[in-house]
């Protein structure tokens, strides 16, 4: 009886971690910053590699508004898997039509990640728009779903892996991203409901 009891609560458990949202949308990466430093010798794709540790959704990308007063160009922002098979890419347009969240600005994006090694980069076609060089980046954090592993850069002016590095540093923010809440499949939520159902009627059965 305490053990079937027991099995309920464990399944009902189950069922509500599965339709939970595991956290609300974030950005990646924060830091203290509020101006960056120009790139004298573009372009280039800037970014950072990354683990993902738990599967996350991503819901935008974005990049590096100096000062929070616009960006002067638009800049082209992909993330890539550890195949180097582009996952997701957008573009966040020039002044400020898209969006504001702490220092980047962000254009809708979404994009499945599952745990694994990543590379996030922003084409900087020159240095109208500064970004964070290495040793530069102050306050830094990251959500935990998520470790930075390395700064990364790629030379040309459209949008490439930035596979090289320079060190494990933070900086070339430069990209980021904001990642939400993993929904569950309607037939995972069906399994456990099932499941549950089953376990329910047992229950009953037993008692008679």
């Amino acid at each position: 009886m305490k053990r079937i009891q027991s099995v309920v609560l464990l399944v009902a458990l189950g069922l509500v971690l599965a339709v939970s949202p595991v956290f609300a949308d974030s950005p990646a990466v924060t830091f203290d910053n509020l101006t960056g430093e120009m790139l004298g010798n573009g372009p280039f794709t800037l970014g950072w590699e990354f683990t993902v540790n738990t599967p996350i959704m991503v819901s935008a990308l974005g990049v590096f508004d100096d000062n929070q007063d616009g960006l002067v160009e638009s800049h082209d922002v992909g993330i890539w898997n550890s195949t180097g098979a582009l996952v997701v890419s957008g573009t966040v347009a020039s002044g400020t039509v898209d969006p504001l969240t702490d220092q980047f600005r962000y254009v809708s994006a979404s994009a499945l990640l599952t745990p694994g090694n990543y590379d996030i980069g922003a084409v900087w076609v020159d240095g109208a728009d500064p970004n964070l060089f290495p040793g530069d980046v102050t306050g830094f954090a990251t959500i935990p779903q998520i470790t930075f592993l390395q700064n990364g850069f790629a030379a040309g002016a459209t949008l490439t892996n930035p596979v090289n590095t320079d060190s494990p540093m933070p900086s070339y923010f430069g990209p980021n991203f904001q990642a939400g809440a993993v929904v569950p499949e309607p037939s995972s939520i069906l399994l456990m409901g099932t499941l549950l159902l089953g376990v329910s009627g047992l229950l009953k059965r037993k008692l008679r």
